[in-house]
């Protein structure tokens, strides 16, 4: 038996191809350190991939968000001081590279319904926020990328516990099945819409998206400063209920779940004239389209 096998190698682990003693007259040591350079070398290039391929997304994501809010947004919004001006390119680059960094500690992998939630807050919440108030002359740029920074930081917070189960020691899981869960959700929802019934009487009526400015600003500016428990109720009805329902329903087939949370949140836009209450209902359906795989929500 050779000397070298018993003292050239030693164990390998499964998750460490690297050798710890190595004879260097062993061809077979050689190998090993050749195709161990050439697994980082390959690693490292496929990590440069990575933030050029990221890098380009966010670049071509500016693009269309500038094209919005420039061509769109700007010119029909402009008396609510939403005006667009030119942004220093210095500072577009260096938002570009925090959110580059930052798409580097997000979830590789889809495996759970949070890595899909992190990942539509970074696409839909972080990005926008940190790009675009550069078009905007009124704000500084050193105020927007530290507003910037600190909402990534909060991502960066959400990403991390989002893959553990840390949080389940501290906050309590109901059960969709639980008669206390349902039952908190029915009394909410019957004192959202009792209350709105009250106010405005029984409104229902599609607008045009591009029609709704006037019931919108009247909602803001006249209903909810004088009754501040409406906005509240409104508020959690159209963020938090109303979109569960629909994504447990279409996820497991129980329709009229997802129709009662449908035609909650056509009440709501049809009251408050938010936008947001009828984009929601397609997100909820796509979010339920990937959660459909799995047994829990």
């Amino acid at each position: 038996m050779r000397h070298g096998n018993l003292f050239a190698y030693s164990r390998v682990e499964r998750n460490s191809p690297s050798l710890r003693l190595c004879d260097p007259l062993d061809k077979r040591c050689e190998q090993a350190e050749e195709s161990q350079k050439s697994t980082h070398n390959s690693t490292l290039f496929r990590q440069l991939n990575r933030i050029v391929l990221i890098a380009f997304l966010i670049f071509a994501y500016l693009a269309v968000l500038e094209y919005a809010y420039r061509d769109i947004v700007a010119p029909p919004f402009g008396y609510l001081g939403y005006i667009y001006s030119l942004p220093d390119k210095q500072w577009i680059a260096l938002g570009i590279a925090q959110l580059t960094v930052l798409s580097l500690f997000m979830p590789r992998k889809i495996s759970r319904g949070s890595d899909t939630i992190v990942w539509i807050i970074y696409v839909v919440v972080v990005v926008p926020i940190s790009l675009v108030p550069y078009f905007e002359s009124q704000l500084a740029p050193v105020k927007v990328f530290g507003f910037s920074t600190f909402a990534a930081i909060n991502l960066l917070f959400i990403a991390r516990f989002s893959s553990t189960r840390i949080l389940r020691k501290f906050v309590p899981i109901a059960s969709k099945s639980s008669l206390a869960f349902w039952s908190i959700l029915l009394i909410f929802t019957i004192a959202t819409y009792g209350y709105s019934f009250a106010i405005f009487g029984f409104r229902f009526e599609i607008m045009s998206m591009f029609e709704v400015a006037s019931t919108r600003l009247e909602y803001r500016d006249e209903v909810a400063p004088t009754v501040p428990l409406l906005g509240y109720l409104v508020s959690n009805q159209g963020n938090v209920i109303n979109p569960l329902l629909i994504c447990i329903g279409a996820a497991h087939r129980r329709w009229y779940l997802a129709a009662f949370g449908t035609l909650g949140q056509l009440l709501l836009y049809s009251v408050t004239g938010y936008k947001t209450a009828l984009l929601s209902i397609i997100v909820c359906i796509l979010v339920s389209v990937i959660l459909s795989k799995r047994k829990s929500i």
